[in-house]
Order: structure tokens, then C-alpha cells, then sequence
């Protein structure tokens, strides 16, 4: 997580380091996110374990090409259920699931209203999702993990200081869906979506 964390602010630095050829401007976000679908079978609370960082290229006032990466844990401790290990080979126990996803997207958006200092956006994104499913029980764990294509729409508002401050905020609720297919319990579990709300620090 913190080798996550640290990458990201690296590429957001460089991103919006003050070049004034490119009209740039991009942000960290703390999310909080939740399972929709079969998936809630495997983790079904709001968690606030979560972070995405975005950098957005300016085409006009209105459009805007970018990068969306994010990282966030879901997690739910659940009931003592049976688990087959192996053929004829059955344990009892309670679990702590724990999924993990990142999604890593490439974006466009359209601001809504361009002038003053509320901004409202819509957007979405496309690219790969990766996600890893972790089922925990006494000493021992059931892993599994992969690379799938995923959409997100967006709909959000940026809030700026006004032009000679490079600071703002922005706030956000995003919907995502990734190709992929897990097997829990017996049951495919697909496709993979969730929900994303969040805020964060703008910066232009």
C-alpha cells in the first residue's frame, strides 16, 4: 500500500510540475468504496481503505484526455462456512475476505461548466483492472488474482480557489465494472463492480 501510495505521488508530481505549454491539471483522492452485485456475496461493506490519483490533459475548455489510477481494500469478516480444500477434503471455519483492486484507466471528460469555481463533470474511463480475492481462515488462506478489462463511469464537481491559486478540491462517485470471474463457495462470482466515492485535493 505505501509503495503504492508513494508511486503515485511521483507521477502526480511530474504530471503537474508548471509546464505552461500543456494545460495540466490532475489530483490524490482518498475513496471510499463497496461491492455491488454477486461480488457483495464476497465483501459487502463501505471501506475507507482506499486512494486514486489522476492527471487530466486540457484539450479545450470543455474536454480533457487523462489518467486515472487507483488502489482500494474491501474486507468483510464472515459466518463459519465449509470450504472443499481438496476432493473429499472439507473445513469448517469462519473467514476474513479481503479483496483488493486496481484499477488503472485511461480517461475523458467533459466539464459541464467551464467558467467560475464550480466546475461539474461527467467522464469515463477504460483500461485494466487488477483485482486479488484473499479468503482467510485459522492458519492457512485461499488466494486468487487477475487482469481484466473494466469501464468506470464518473460524475463529479471541481471546486477551484480562483486563478492564482493552483488549489482546489474535487468530489466524486464513480461506478465500475471489470470482465472478471471469481469462484467462491461453489458460485461464479461476475462481473466485478463497485462503487467509488471520494475527495481530494485538485491541482492546476
Amino acid at each position: 500500500m505505501k509503495r503504492i501510495i508513494f508511486i503515485m505521488l511521483i507521477v502526480l508530481g511530474c504530471a503537474t510540475a508548471p509546464v505552461r505549454a500543456i494545460d495540466i491539471k490532475g489530483g490524490i483522492n482518498w475513496d471510499v468504496s463497496t461491492t455491488l452485485g454477486k461480488y457483495s456475496k464476497f465483501a459487502n461493506m463501505f471501506s475507507p481503505r482506499g486512494a486514486s490519483l489522476w492527471v487530466d490533459f486540457n484539450i479545450t475548455k470543455h474536454w480533457s484526455l487523462g489518467i486515472d489510477v487507483g488502489f482500494h481494500q474491501l474486507y468483510e469478516n464472515k459466518a463459519r462456512s465449509s470450504f472443499e480444500l481438496a476432493p473429499g477434503s472439507i473445513i469448517t471455519a469462519s473467514t476474513y475476505n479481503k479483496l483488493y483492486d486496481i484499477p488503472v484507466m485511461a480517461t475523458i471528460k467533459y466539464t459541464i461548466l467551464a467558467r467560475g469555481i464550480i466546475h461539474p463533470y461527467i467522464g469515463i474511463g477504460a483500461g485494466a483492472v487488477y483485482t486479488r480475492q484473499e479468503v482467510i481462515f485459522l492458519d492457512m488462506a485461499l488466494r486468487d488474482k487477475s487482469w481484466n478489462f473494466g469501464l468506470a463511469p464518473t460524475v463529479g464537481v471541481q471546486l477551484t480557489l480562483g486563478k492564482k491559486i493552483p488549489l482546489g478540491f474535487n468530489i466524486f462517485a464513480k461506478y465500475g465494472i471489470s470482465l472478471n470471474e471469481y469462484r467462491y463457495r461453489g458460485e461464479a462470482l461476475r462481473p466485478y463492480q463497485y462503487v467509488n466515492i471520494g475527495v481530494g485535493l485538485l491541482f492546476q
